[in-house]
């Protein structure tokens, strides 16, 4: 019997049921500890050698800078795993958030970085630390549609249920943006399916009888994932 589709909600939700459970997730190994790195200017990495000289000068790696950012966080939006090595190899804190509460993991997994993730959570990063508007690495993974990323997380004890301030999950998240694969993924690693029918048959109902049709777009609440990309760091 075809599944029942209530009207507006997000087709990849709805997918046939061999299509939904097909993709088991696999538990990657998390990478072996690096070597400790020396010290001594890299060419071509500028992130690298700006720590170096932070390091051999005294400052405290885990400052913010003006901009709200330190230079794990920048690592991370880099994908400089080098330079992550470093500076955690040097007592830099792996949870260290940026101003708007944003970790170094998170920021490698909204931006895709699943070698820095992984090497991440082998340095005992918080798989499940959430950002300001409560957004955690696996829903800003899952926001921008980061498979292999989320993957991982999902393998390595990421909440897959954890919601942000307005209640979306990462299933949710994934299917009101169209990420079929994630969804696909996020579903076959338990996440709750029952939160996204619930949001659309509370929507249904809330939503004003003349305005919400059988052709009108299905409104959701607003994301509030924010991708950590803008910065001044001197």
């Amino acid at each position: 019997m075809a599944t029942a589709k209530p009207v507006g909600a997000p087709e990849a939700i709805f997918a046939a049921p061999e299509a939904i459970f097909a993709v088991p997730p696999s538990r990657p190994t998390a990478p072996k500890p690096q070597a400790k790195l020396p010290l001594e200017h890299v060419a071509g990495n500028k992130l690298f050698n700006d720590s170096v000289d932070d390091l051999e000068g005294g400052v405290d790696v885990d400052k913010l800078r003006p901009s709200g950012w330190t230079r794990l966080t920048k690592a991370a939006l880099e994908g400089n795993t080098e330079a992550a090595t470093l500076l955690l190899q040097n007592g830099a804190g792996v949870d260290v958030a940026n101003k708007d509460g944003a970790t170094p993991l998170y920021i490698a997994a909204q931006q895709g970085h699943l070698e820095l993730v992984r090497f991440l959570a082998a340095s005992k990063a918080g798989v499940d630390k959430a950002n300001k508007d409560g957004c955690t690495p696996l829903y800003v993974a899952a926001f921008n549609g980061h498979l292999q990323v989320v993957r991982f997380l999902a393998a390595n004890k990421a909440g897959v249920h954890k919601a942000d301030r307005n209640g979306q999950t990462s299933l949710s998240i994934a299917a009101h943006r169209g990420k079929r694969d994630v969804v696909q993924l996020l579903v076959a690693s338990n996440a709750d399916v029952d939160v996204v029918l619930a949001m659309v048959t509370h929507l249904l109902r809330s939503n004003d009888d003349a305005a919400q049709t059988a052709n009108s777009p299905l409104m959701l609440p607003p994301p509030t994932c924010r991708n950590e990309n803008k910065y001044e760091f001197e």
